[in-house]
């Protein structure tokens, strides 16, 4: 998608991106972080998923906050890997995924999340070995793939 360069300013320039749990705002807020989350910007696509699974402007939207959450997780944004686990391990949005859970918690932990630490450990006593070894393969396939090659 080719970007416009007034609108990345007015989006990544100005900071009307950066993640902020405060961030849920109006109409306003929407679309301007919808347009941003369009062209890319990982801190958007962080709190448009945020709006949408707070329904401060849109209810009972989750599936669109795990495809915001999705995105930013795929780019780095931490708080993304954490509520997408969240969303995940519950169910909310997308088939709940014991799995998939632990390894978006471990991710997390991996970078020195305490609470995504917690959570997974907890998640860990309800899973075989069998899953707990899947879960921590695609935690190490997904730093590959998202490093180049490995951290």
């Amino acid at each position: 998608m080719k970007r416009s360069g007034w609108l990345t300013v007015l989006i990544v320039g100005f900071g009307l991106a950066a993640p902020s749990e405060g961030v849920c705002g109006g109409w306003l807020d929407f679309v301007v972080f919808r347009i941003g989350a369009e062209l890319g910007s990982a801190d958007a696509q962080y709190n448009l998923g945020l709006m949408y699974e707070k329904g401060d402007v849109i209810k009972g939207h989750n599936m669109q906050a795990v495809y915001w959450y999705e995105k930013a997780a795929e780019q780095g944004v931490l708080d993304a890997q954490v509520r997408l686990a969240n969303l995940t391990a519950l169910g909310r949005g997308v088939r709940q995924n014991r799995v998939h859970s632990y390894a978006l918690y471990n991710l997390a932990a991996l970078r020195g999340d305490k609470a995504a630490e917690e959570s997974r450990d907890a998640l860990e006593r309800k899973m075989s070995p069998a899953e707990i070894e899947t879960a921590r393969r695609l935690t190490v396939e997904w730093i590959k793939k998202n490093s180049g090659g490995g951290e």
